[in-house]
C-alpha cells in the first residue's frame, strides 16, 4: 500500500487497476473516461517523418548514427514555427549521438550522479522540447520551492506564465531518481513524491480552471528512463493517475532507433502541454471546488517531531 493509494488516487498506469476500473464502468461511462484521460496526438510534417523514419535498427550503428542524426531533410527556408518538429528531433538525436560518438573512461562515474546526468538528458530533452514556447511556458530546475508544494523541494517545475491577474500556475513537476540506476526505495519514494504534490497542485489549478480539463503533468528520471504521467479530477474526491508515456534515454548506438521513433510522442506530449495552456489561459475566474487535502506521512511527522 502506497501514499497514493492513502490519498484516495486511483492509479490508472497499472494494468490491474485500469481493468477493475474499465469493468465496473458501462459503455457510455467508459467513452466520458477516453474523453478526460485523452491525449493530444501532433500532426506530423513529411520532414520529421523522414528524418525520424531514417533511423531504422539495420543502420544505428557507430558508422551511420553520426551522419544520419545530422541530415537535414528541410530543403526550403527554414521556418522554426513550421519545422519545429524536425528541428527538435534532429537537434535531440545529435545530442545524444554526441554523447555516445564522444570517447569515455571506465573510471569516469558522471553518469551515476543525479544532477549531472539528469542535465545532460532529462533537463536538456525539456527545455529544447519548449523552447519555442517559452512566451507561455517556463521550466524552473533543481532544489525548487513552490507556494503549493511549501517546505518540498522539487527537482523541476513547468509554469504556465503569469495570466491577467492569476499568478503563474504550475502544471508540470520533475524529480530525478538518482542517475543511470536507481535503487528501488529511492524510485518508489520519488514516485510517491510525484504523486503527492501533483495532487497540491491540482488542488490549486482547480481553483480557476475546469474538473474536466485541468491536468498536471510528471516526469520522472529513473534507470536511464524518462517516465511521463499525468494527473486529472474530473469527479469530486476522484483524481485519477494515468501514463502518458515511457520512453528510454538512448546508451548505445543501438538504442537510437526506438529513441528516434519515441520522438513522435514526445511532440504529442508537447501538444498536450499546450493543450493545457490554452485551457489554463483561458479559465481565470475563481470557483469553488471540493478537494481532498494531501496530509503529511507518517514518516514525514515522525522527522519533524
Amino acid at each position: 500500500m502506497n501514499s497514493n493509494f492513502l490519498n484516495g488516487t486511483i492509479d490508472l498506469s497499472n494494468p490491474d487497476v485500469n481493468r477493475r476500473v474499465r469493468s465496473n464502468l458501462n459503455k457510455e461511462q467508459n467513452s466520458w473516461l477516453n474523453i478526460i484521460l485523452e491525449k493530444q496526438v501532433w500532426e506530423q510534417t513529411t520532414e520529421f517523418k523522414d528524418y525520424c523514419g531514417q533511423f531504422t535498427e539495420d543502420k544505428c550503428s557507430r558508422a551511420q548514427i553520426p551522419t544520419l542524426a545530422r541530415k537535414s531533410f528541410i530543403k526550403d527556408r527554414f521556418d522554426p514555427n513550421f519545422y519545429e518538429g524536425h528541428d527538435i528531433a534532429q537537434r535531440l538525436m545529435t545530442h545524444f549521438s554526441e554523447r555516445l560518438e564522444a570517447p569515455a573512461n571506465p573510471e569516469s562515474n558522471a553518469s551515476n550522479f543525479e544532477r549531472t546526468f539528469a542535465i545532460d538528458t532529462t533537463i536538456f530533452i525539456m527545455n529544447r522540447l519548449i523552447r519555442m514556447h517559452q512566451d507561455v511556458l517556463d521550466w524552473n530546475w533543481l532544489e525548487i520551492l513552490t507556494p503549493v508544494t511549501k517546505k518540498r523541494k522539487i527537482d523541476g517545475v513547468l509554469k504556465v506564465l503569469k495570466v491577467k491577474n492569476v499568478n503563474h500556475q504550475i502544471i508540470g513537476i520533475a524529480e530525478f531518481s538518482k542517475g543511470i540506476k536507481s535503487p528501488d526505495t529511492k524510485d518508489i519514494d520519488d514516485e510517491v513524491k510525484l504523486g503527492r504534490n501533483a495532487m497540491r497542485i491540482l488542488n490549486k489549478l482547480l481553483d480557476t480552471v475546469p474538473c474536466e480539463k485541468a491536468r498536471v503533468y510528471t516526469i520522472q528520471c529513473v534507470n536511464g528512463d524518462i517516465r511521463i504521467r499525468y494527473m486529472v479530477r474530473p469527479l469530486p474526491s476522484v483524481y485519477l493517475y494515468d501514463e502518458f508515456s515511457c520512453i528510454q534515454l538512448p546508451n548505445s548506438f543501438e538504442d537510437m532507433s526506438q529513441f528516434a521513433t519515441d520522438e513522435a510522442i514526445l511532440m504529442n506530449f508537447l501538444q498536450d502541454i499546450l493543450m493545457t495552456v490554452k485551457t489554463v489561459k483561458k479559465s481565470t475566474e475563481k470557483k469553488t471546488v471540493y478537494k481532498s487535502d494531501v496530509g503529511t506521512t507518517r514518516e514525514k511527522r515522525q522527522r519533524e517531531e
